[in-house]
């Protein structure tokens, strides 16, 4: 039989918390992203911006692959904070190319603190506790 080791009760904490900020930080694109494809604008305080599904792939893409990075973060698996932090790169990348027009909701300096909190939060616990991660 092969031993499996119990995680602290801080790695576990620590877990649970970037597990809820991560969740959080999917979620919130997915309403907006599946909203604007249902009503046909992405809007974003005062800036509204009419959308296709054709200008929406690569946020759709950028949704799909932050899912399946919190699925696997939830499983304690490096991978999954990677792909949550390449997720939101492709979400900038769709920002940045398809709708420019969010740049005028958004200052660049709040873009700057939310990749920091984004690298906190999906790297910490991966080197924090190494040994917890696969």
């Amino acid at each position: 039989m092969t031993e499996t080791a119990v995680p602290s009760k801080a790695s576990t904490i620590v877990h649970w918390v970037a597990v809820v900020f991560l969740f959080l930080m999917v979620a919130q694109p997915t309403f907006d992203n599946t909203r604007a494809l249902m009503t046909g604008a992405l809007v974003m305080g005062d800036v509204q911006i009419d959308v296709t599904a054709g200008k929406m792939a690569l946020h759709i893409i950028a949704m799909i692959v932050g899912w399946v990075g919190l699925g696997l973060f939830f499983q304690r698996k490096k991978l999954g904070a990677y792909l949550s932090i390449v997720s939101h790169v492709l979400g900038l990348t769709a920002v940045a190319t398809q709708t420019p027009e969010l740049f005028d909701a958004m200052p660049m300096a709040a873009v700057g603190v939310f990749f920091v909190i984004l690298l906190v939060v999906t790297l910490g616990p991966t080197q924090a506790f190494k040994g917890q991660y696969a």
